[in-house]
């Protein structure tokens, strides 16, 4: 019996030290729990603070997208103002010098949007629906079918996305009327 009680004594001692380890064992995963809990709020916290950052970033560069473009139009703005300073002060203006002021603002103007990837739609040749808005038929059977043959109004490209398509006139050859030119209702909306 003596046997068996130091047996279970030692089973017991056994137990209790294996207890103990497991407790230790189980305190530390506790700590590592909490450490990484601690971790990945810290994380999550940096990057809410990230997040803020870069949307406030974001809504600055938005503030000041322009600024470049607007800085490179302001020799416009200076040419109109002494254009109607000299118009002023100039008893005998000139149709031809007016116009000429005009020509050298457009210039000056449209050699800024290219220089920021705007170009002008082409018009010449063969309707492309596309790039071109059709307003006016033509009926003219000396002319090639789907011709464009006058440009209303300019179109717009940037970068090579349409910023806006070119009203046309185009030729569409219909026997059964003689009409030249008729207009046409499509009812678009200008794309912006």
């Amino acid at each position: 019996m003596e046997n068996n009680n130091e047996e279970t004594k030692e089973k017991a001692k056994k137990i209790r030290k294996t207890k103990e380890e497991l407790q230790k064992e189980l305190e530390t995963c506790e700590a590592k729990v909490q450490e990484y809990k601690e971790i990945a709020q810290r994380i999550q916290a940096d990057f809410e603070n990230y997040k803020k950052m870069t949307e406030k970033r974001y809504e600055e560069q938005k503030r000041y997208l322009n600024v470049e473009l607007i800085r490179q139009l302001l020799p416009i703005l200076d040419s109109l103002d002494e254009a109607i300073a000299t118009t002023e002060k100039t008893e005998n203006l000139t149709k031809k010098d007016f116009l000429d002021g005009l020509v050298n603002l457009r210039k000056q103007f449209f050699k800024i949007l290219q220089d920021n990837g705007v170009k002008e739609v082409n018009t010449e040749g063969q309707f492309d629906h596309w790039i071109h808005e059709c307003v006016l038929l033509k009926n003219d059977p000396n002319i090639e079918n789907d011709t464009i043959t006058k440009v209303i109004r300019k179109g717009y490209m940037i970068n090579g996305k349409l910023l806006r398509p070119a009203m046309v006139e185009v030729n569409k050859i219909n026997k059964e009327n003689t009409d030249n030119s008729e207009v046409i209702d499509n009812n678009k909306e200008e794309s912006k």
